[in-house]
């Protein structure tokens, strides 16, 4: 991913200064699984800057919806949610919805 080919200094710079971490993906099967995807986005609301943000935003009205789209990769949760608040802020609805990217 990061390996430089054909000589590209900028790919052997990023490759000598990062390192991959492997994450498996959530998988929310059973409620031990849903508590814990739950709690991970209660966590992540705390850190939303919205002006109508509410406790639950994300974990109670989002939160199956949020583990379809992502299929509970960290990286595209956090991709659909900066959008979403992007959009929202743009847009002056101040929260987010199911309207998310």
């Amino acid at each position: 991913m990061f390996a430089a080919t054909r000589g590209d200094i900028t790919l052997a710079q990023t490759a000598r200064r990062t390192t991959p971490l492997p994450m498996e993906p959530f998988t929310v099967t059973n409620d031990k699984h849903r508590i814990e995807w739950r709690t991970m986005l209660l966590a992540l609301e705390k850190r939303i800057v919205l002006c109508r943000k509410f406790p639950g935003m994300l974990a109670d009205e989002l939160s199956d919806y949020l583990d379809i789209r992502t299929t509970g990769h960290i990286g595209s949760l956090m991709t659909l949610i900066n959008r979403g608040c992007r959009r929202a802020a743009r847009t002056g609805t101040v929260r987010t919805t199911c309207g998310l990217p």
